[in-house]
């Protein structure tokens, strides 16, 4: 089957707006919108058996063309199977069939490959598999994690120890919780996108890692054109004296939100503002139908527990080099 694939270009219009939508492997990474916004080169296909669309393909490449190279703010990329209608096994055996003329048409068109596919999508035989009986290049795999929480009970009238992620979190982190709670931190939404690039200053200077005016003026600009293509949200948990501890900027896409963004007030580490900018905000997603937000990475030993800390689901992803 395999062989009579075919890659057709594609348009990021609406139509393949719709077809990453309605996929349970697209994201909001792989929108028009949001490629839209990214300062990058894209390529973009779909894989079609005659005129039915099996999947999408959107690939990030260099100025040339020729490498395939990805985006550090393109957290998943690379194949989007299509919501399909047949049962476990015929949809297994499909998948297998676009992963194998995948892996085959990018050997074929580019010079070297570098993918983050999404984490539902687990099985990754036929990539493994290339090339599998010679001594011709192989695809190598590096395994990455994000986790999930499912925040759909946040729309009930639950008391907090009713919550089922609020059990799942960890000791401090229920600690935490409760501490902002009866410090009367309050979570607002926010419209002020230069208070985030201002605090994502001072925490990556805590870190020490250089952020200059142009970074923040980048990251602004960035913001601004995300908040014009795609559904962004921006909340900032303030203390009892109206002062910004903590940010966080969501993307939304269905009923699932992207944690994009989190930068805090180092001289407010001790005001449980941190917690609370999360927390609180999956009572504010869970309002506009959001079930389940993506922290969106687990791969710092700096960043990875305190994600892990609210009781999410741990998954894997794949990222595909060759």
């Amino acid at each position: 089957m395999s062989k009579t694939l075919e890659f057709r270009p594609a348009l990021l219009d609406e139509h393949w707006d719709r077809f990453v939508r309605k996929s349970p492997y697209g994201s909001v990474f792989s929108e028009s919108g949001f490629l839209s916004s990214v300062n990058c080169s894209v390529d973009a296909f779909y894989v079609c058996k005659g005129n039915e669309v099996l999947a999408a393909l959107v690939l990030v490449v260099d100025a040339s063309g020729r490498k395939i190279v990805g985006h550090h703010d393109i957290i998943y990329d690379g194949i989007i199977y299509r919501h399909s209608p047949l049962n476990r096994a015929q949809c297994t055996s499909e998948q297998f069939y676009v992963q194998e003329a995948t892996a085959s048409f990018l050997a074929e068109n580019y010079d070297s490959v570098v993918l983050k596919l999404h984490p539902d999508i687990t099985d990754i035989r036929a990539l493994q598999w290339h090339n599998y009986h010679n001594d011709k290049p192989k695809y190598q795999t590096v395994v990455r994690y994000t986790t999930t929480v499912d925040i759909a009970e946040f729309s009930q009238s639950k008391v907090l120890d009713e919550l089922e992620l609020y059990r799942n979190a960890s000791v401090s982190r229920r600690q935490e919780i409760r501490y902002g709670l009866a410090a009367g931190v309050q979570v607002l939404e926010s419209q002020d996108l230069n208070i985030v690039a201002h605090l994502y200053g001072k925490t990556m200077d805590r870190q020490g890692i250089s952020f200059c005016n142009d970074s923040a003026e980048r990251m602004v600009q960035f913001l601004s054109a995300l908040r014009l293509s795609c559904d962004l949200r921006v909340f900032e948990a303030r203390d009892v004296n109206n002062n910004v501890g903590n940010v966080a900027v969501f993307l939304l896409q269905n009923d699932k939100a992207y944690y994009l963004y989190g930068a805090g007030d180092p001289e407010m580490r001790d005001s449980h503002c941190g917690t609370a900018v999360i927390w609180q905000s999956f009572y504010k997603l869970a309002a506009e139908n959001i079930r389940s937000v993506d922290l969106e990475g687990v791969n710092s030993p700096a960043r990875g527990w305190f994600k892990l800390s609210f009781g999410g689901l741990l998954q894997s992803y794949f990222h595909i080099k060759l």
